[in-house]
């Protein structure tokens, strides 16, 4: 009910618990367009990505439960030791190849010789820049988790009262449609105008 005070809520609570957006977009509900109506409804939201240390994961959850009414939750974990454990023993492994094609490399004379094993070398050495990234990003995955956080503005429902309601009447069925036919013929006529004018 209360958007504006829930969204600096949880901009403020980010310091308190670590965390940070890692992606955030906030839209006020108005039209992109270049006309504003004043009579127009607008309802903003805001979405985030944030990241928060695993450590204060729950914390964190209860906090932003309470911003407004928690209409829905999901929590998923992903176990991620046994891809960590393949990548390091991976990792080993190229390394190893890595040491030994340097230690080669500083034996050969053959400059044919040299430029084969120095591309198998640069090849080696992708590989490993590749597994240390994944191991690094399973590292943070771990010591941060993913929160997916959606605010919706929503206003209080308030019925008309009885007297505000407009009775449906054939009288004012007919006057409507008088009314509004009278508007069409206007139209129609100020058309023909400028034609008969062209």
């Amino acid at each position: 009910l209360e958007f504006d005070n829930a969204l600096e809520s949880l901009k403020q609570s980010l310091d308190t618990y670590g965390a940070f957006p890692e992606k955030e977009n906030y839209h006020d509900g108005k039209s992109a367009g270049k006309w504003v109506y004043e009579d127009d409804e607008s309802w903003k939201s805001y979405n985030a990505t944030i990241r928060v240390p695993s450590k204060n994961y729950e914390e964190f959850c209860e906090f932003i439960a309470n911003l407004g009414d928690l209409r829905k939750k999901d929590a998923n974990v992903d176990n991620l030791t046994s891809e960590y454990y393949d990548l390091s023993t991976t990792l080993e492994i190229y390394e190893a190849k890595e040491k030994r094609y340097i230690e080669l490399l500083s034996t050969i004379d053959d400059e044919q010789t040299a430029i084969a094993i120095e591309k198998e070398l640069t090849d080696i050495q992708i590989q490993i820049s590749k597994l240390v990234t994944r191991m690094n990003e399973i590292q943070t995955d771990v010591a941060y988790s993913y929160v997916y956080v959606t605010i919706n503005e929503v206003r209080e429902y308030v019925e008309d009262e009885p007297e505000d309601i407009k009775e449906d009447t054939f009288g004012q069925r007919l006057k409507e449609t008088v009314s509004g036919s009278f508007s069409v013929f206007l139209t129609l006529m100020e058309k023909l105008l400028f034609i008969f004018i062209y």
